[in-house]
């Protein structure tokens, strides 16, 4: 299986709708699957420092997770691991909540809740004809 040719043997998925993590499911790629919400004081049913990494994409849009949503990836990804986030790159102009992201990534940097390794917008379309936005953090 794909995830074992990279390393990767306990992947799971979270998505606060089930009809995705059945979609999920059936790639064969996850172990467990937590159906919830995540950010606006939503927490996830995970122990602190589970994971190695964090991965989300497409999780950003206008109406789903908040920015806050990242402390709860900084609590359950363990110190030393990466969280990364791939958004289209225009949601932070055009969507209110994303308007503090920059800011929110900024302070905990200064908390020392995580360091920024790269921000960066790829050469190529990340959808359709939109730019993409790459965050890559690691926790401290």
């Amino acid at each position: 299986m794909l995830k074992e040719e990279y390393g990767y043997t306990r992947l799971d998925a979270t998505d606060a709708s089930q009809a995705m993590l059945n979609k999920a499911h059936d790639t064969g790629v996850y172990r467990n699957f937590y159906c919830c919400r995540i950010g606006d004081g939503h927490k996830l049913p995970i122990e602190d420092d589970t994971y190695d990494a964090a991965v989300m994409s497409g999780g950003m849009a206008l109406g789903h997770i908040m920015c806050d949503a990242f402390l709860e990836l900084i609590r359950v990804v363990k110190p030393g691991g990466l969280i990364v986030n791939v958004m289209r790159e225009e949601f932070i102009r055009t969507v209110e909540e994303y308007h503090n992201l920059q800011p929110s990534f900024k302070q905990w940097a200064d908390e020392k809740r995580w360091e920024c390794i790269e921000q960066v917008i790829p050469p190529v379309k990340y959808y359709n004809d939109y730019d993409a936005l790459v965050h890559v953090y690691r926790v401290l």
